[in-house]
């Protein structure tokens, strides 16, 4: 609501004051006097609110706010999380639990097994390392080409395929996540293949197949 507030000064007035009493001023032998008044008068007009008033504009009083109590903060408990195993905790013969997995897939297709080749090991154990250096899950080496990489170790090869994948810590998962891609299924029953190497450094892992 916006209250404005004006003193208006009605000046000097000339003039007759009313005297009470209807009857004529001759009739009561009154002698007139000219007196000189100033009015002043304090006019209230409020927008959208009550008629205006003669009483003083007092402004009200500002509410009285209180400052909002600091609320000191709970601390969050954290949630549990499940510890991932290093690549130090897998079972001293986690190449084997590969191979033998590789070959029960390979049987299931009437495929001859595969052996494990040292070549190979050293092979795919490098190729998990530089992943891991590099942060991400690649068939690159600044070495070369898997047949390259295979040439520089004297292994004369006739075929090779490479499978690879991150973030695992776990033969058996390793293994699912590829038996359920088809293209690392379709290089695990490559029938030309009679080699493998597998490698896994820091949840990167390497399994190189190759024919020599």
């Amino acid at each position: 609501m916006v209250k404005l507030s004006a003193a208006l000064v009605l000046g000097a007035l000339l003039g007759t004051i009313a005297v009470a009493h209807s009857a004529p001023l001759a009739e009561r032998n009154i002698p007139v006097k000219i007196v000189k008044v100033k009015v002043v008068k304090t006019v209230t007009v409020t927008m959208d609110g009550p008629a205006p008033t003669d009483e003083p504009d007092v402004d009200p009083a500002p509410p009285v706010v209180q400052p909002p109590v600091p609320q000191k903060p709970q601390p969050q408990k954290p949630q549990p999380q499940k510890p991932q195993p290093e690549s130090g905790s897998l079972p001293a013969n986690w190449q084997i639990q590969i191979l033998q997995q590789v070959n029960a897939v390979r049987a299931r297709a009437g495929l001859a097994p595969l052996s494990l080749d040292a070549k190979l090991n050293k092979i795919a154990q490098g190729q998990a390392a530089y992943q891991a250096r590099v942060r991400s899950m690649t068939h690159d080496n600044p070495q070369g080409s898997l047949g390259t990489r295979l040439s520089l170790l004297g292994a004369a090869w006739r075929a090779v395929a490479e499978n690879i994948a991150e973030a695992i810590f776990d033969v058996d998962v390793v293994m699912k996540a590829w038996i359920n891609s088809p293209a690392h299924l379709s290089n695990m029953l490559g029938s030309a293949y009679t080699k493998i190497g597998v490698g896994m450094n820091s949840g990167f892992w390497a399994m190189d197949l190759a024919k020599f």
